[in-house]
């Protein structure tokens, strides 16, 4: 062969080298692990947890530092926000939630596929077109219309990017980025049934000041009887600045 370059045959030869000495160290290093796992299994059995405690794995959660915003349970001055602020009336059940639906101006398919997800996930919420009202007279609008939320899904070059959460009548009003938007249709093996029932909602690691109140717009979009038979369940995870959705059916 000219120069040093290898056969096909000949680099395929070495990759297949490499390969198995590849899991051939992997093994046993799996091995090793192993081994050591049974002797901390045997210490514990004949010493107790103290001579060799269970090693908890690092997550971003259990290294966060503490947080002077952290909501504590028994915090009287959150305990009167709660029962003061714009939501008093949706937990204190003398509001349900009627939640209105609409896009951007002009809106393009995608966007409505999102609003019309959306509606499936919420109980009672009405999806409408838009088209060329400002957004003034649409909040004065759904504040006549008793609605006690609006949701507007905003686009860009033909893709959603954006969802504002407006309570009514007196907000507060949030924004909301969307990053990786996956529709039932891209997931494979999802069912496609209609849904029915009011799911159960999962709000999971709201535990600053701020997630607290944002964990609470989120309550309010539901009702607070879920149907459990439904199988319906809603989830809202927060890790630090990211908040992941998701609706199983």
């Amino acid at each position: 062969m000219p120069g040093n370059k290898l056969a096909v045959g000949g680099r395929k030869a070495v990759r297949a080298e490499r390969g198995e000495k590849a899991k051939a160290l992997i093994a046993e290093k799996l091995k090793a692990k192993k081994l050591r796992a049974e002797q901390r299994r045997k210490i514990r059995e004949e010493c107790g947890l103290e001579a060799c405690p269970i090693q908890q794995p690092r997550t971003i959660e259990n290294t966060r530092e503490f947080d002077e915003t952290f909501v504590q349970p028994d915090d009287p001055e959150d305990i009167l926000e709660e029962n003061t602020d714009e939501f008093a009336s949706y937990f204190q059940l003398a509001s349900r939630p009627k939640v209105l639906l609409t896009t951007s101006p002009k809106a393009k398919l995608l966007s409505w596929k999102l609003c019309y997800q959306l509606q499936r996930c919420i109980p009672e919420a009405k999806m409408i077109s838009r088209k060329s009202v400002p957004l003034k007279k649409l909040i004065t609008c759904a504040k006549n219309e008793s609605f006690t939320d609006l949701l507007i899904v905003h686009e860009d070059n033909r893709q959603p990017n954006g969802i504002v959460l407006c309570h009514l009548p007196d907000g507060p009003t949030a924004y909301f980025k969307l990053q990786s938007l996956k529709f039932p249709s891209d997931i494979k093996g999802c069912k496609r049934d209609r849904v029915f029932g009011n799911p159960e909602l999962v709000l999971n690691n709201f535990s600053t000041r701020l997630g607290h109140t944002i964990a609470r717009m989120f309550a309010c979009l539901f009702p607070q009887n879920p149907h459990f038979r439904g199988r319906r369940v809603v989830t809202f995870h927060c890790q630090r600045d990211y908040i992941f959705f998701r609706h199983h059916w």
